[in-house]
């Protein structure tokens, strides 16, 4: 099992695309982590580049809330990496801990 949010980016955009003469936006909910294997996926960063060029804000959202200790690390790169998708597009983030949407 592995997420990586440059597949999930990519995925929406490619979606989007089909959408025509519309304002568009994607809203991106993530558990935060980023887990996929190097090279097995779209890069964070590609799909970030792709979405400034075509004008479409990505709007970063993390449900993943805190987590245990051996995970603490892979949370902040998770974490860290939506921040930057949302700031290269225009887009905004929100830190939102599983309880917080309850």
């Amino acid at each position: 099992e592995s997420s990586n949010l440059g597949d999930a980016g990519a995925l929406a955009l490619a979606r989007l695309d089909a959408v025509p003469g519309r304002a568009k936006a994607v809203v991106l909910v993530s558990d935060g982590e980023q887990n996929a294997k190097p090279g097995a996926a779209t890069p964070p960063a590609e799909a970030a580049a792709l979405a400034a060029a075509l004008g479409v804000p990505v709007h970063a959202v993390d449900c993943g809330g805190d987590a245990p200790p051996e995970r603490a690390e892979q949370r902040r790169v998770g974490r860290e990496l939506l921040r930057g998708v949302a700031a290269a597009t225009g887009g905004a983030f929100a830190d939102r801990p599983d309880d917080a949407l309850a």
